[in-house]
C-alpha cells in the first residue's frame, strides 16, 4: 500500500499519516512467570501469578505500595509525589 500524498510505501506497523514512521508501542505482560510468593500480606504466604492479582489482594486488605520520595536535584520537591494528608 502506498500513501496518496507522499507515495511512501506503507508496511504493517507504519503510521498511516505523513510523515510516516514505525510504531514503538509495546504490550507489557501482566503475568509473573513462575509466580511470586508474598509473605507480608497476612499470616501465611500467598502466591500470585499476575500483577493485577497482587494489586487486587492488596486492595482487599487496604494496602498500598510504598512510594519513594525522589526529589529533583537541589530541592526537596518532586513533581511525581504528593502529600498524603
Amino acid at each position: 500500500m502506498t500513501c496518496d500524498k507522499c507515495l511512501a510505501e506503507l508496511e504493517i506497523g507504519s503510521f498511516p499519516f505523513c510523515p510516516h514512521g514505525r510504531s514503538t508501542l509495546q504490550v507489557v505482560s501482566d503475568s509473573i512467570p513462575g509466580g511470586m510468593i508474598l509473605e507480608n500480606l497476612g499470616p501465611t504466604p500467598v502466591r500470585v501469578d499476575s500483577h493485577s492479582e497482587r494489586r487486587h489482594l492488596m486492595a482487599l486488605k487496604g494496602l498500598t505500595e510504598k512510594v519513594r520520595h525522589t526529589p529533583l536535584q537541589g530541592t526537596d520537591k518532586s513533581p511525581h509525589t504528593t502529600r498524603w494528608i
